[in-house]
């Protein structure tokens, strides 16, 4: 581990070569690296053990065994939530690190989506030091809700109760870490808080990924994109 960690620790984001989109289902992790794409960033395939849905994308599906396995022998960078011992109550997300290594020696600028839980492991700052790291969740309850019906019209009391604890949990380790930690690179956004319009929310949740990413002429770029991807 030590090895791939130096490589990773030496390597991430020469001239923001690498952005961590972390956060919430719903809260728009996709949307900016939609948008992202348009400027050269490439979104890096993931390993997981969850069950293929209809409209998941850049994903290698493994079973949970040889997702532990990957961990143990260093072989893929991510977290398990689930019982190791039982394949139980989680899933695995993470990346293949020769796969990483082949993008980041090729100059690829690169877009990954860490687990919020990560932030909590001790060699999460060592590995992705030099990345840039925007967590995107909700500022309100009800806004979770919201997007969650919008994803899926049909909803129990029961599974939007679990969604928001969901949430709140993820909220609670990206805050802890923006607390305790001294990354410069961290950044927080709140994906409910800047209008209850929808075309002008999404204007300014991109502007100010723009900004943290130094993308220049940013009013005309995302106008543009949302006139045209947005419909």
């Amino acid at each position: 581990m030590k090895d791939s960690k130096t490589f990773l620790n030496v390597n991430l984001c020469q001239d923001n070569q690498i952005v961590c989109l972390i956060g919430p289902s719903g809260a728009g992790k996709s949307f900016c690296s939609d948008f992202l794409k348009h400027h050269g960033y490439e979104v890096a395939t993931q390993i997981t053990t969850r069950t293929p849905r209809p409209d998941d994308c850049h994903y290698e599906y493994v079973s949970h065994k040889d997702f532990l396995n990957g961990l143990k022998d260093s072989n893929i960078l991510g977290y398990y939530s689930g019982n190791p011992a039982t394949f139980t109550d989680g899933n695995g997300y993470g990346y293949n690190v020769k796969y990483l290594q082949s993008l980041i020696s090729a100059k690829k600028k690169i877009i990954l989506f860490p687990s919020a839980y990560e932030l909590s492991q001790p060699d999460f700052q060592e590995m992705y030091k030099n990345a840039i790291k925007i967590c995107i969740t909700f500022k309100n309850n009800s806004s979770v809700k919201k997007r969650a019906i919008q994803a899926k019209k049909t909803f129990t009391a029961c599974e939007l109760a679990t969604r928001i604890n969901s949430v709140n949990e993820l909220t609670k380790h990206m805050l802890d870490y923006s607390k305790k930690s001294s990354d410069i690179n961290f950044f927080m956004i709140y994906s409910d808080s800047y209008s209850s319009n929808v075309f002008e929310s999404k204007f300014a949740q991109l502007k100010e990924i723009c900004s943290i990413l130094s993308i220049s002429n940013a009013d005309k770029i995302i106008a543009k994109y949302l006139n045209e991807n947005e419909k």
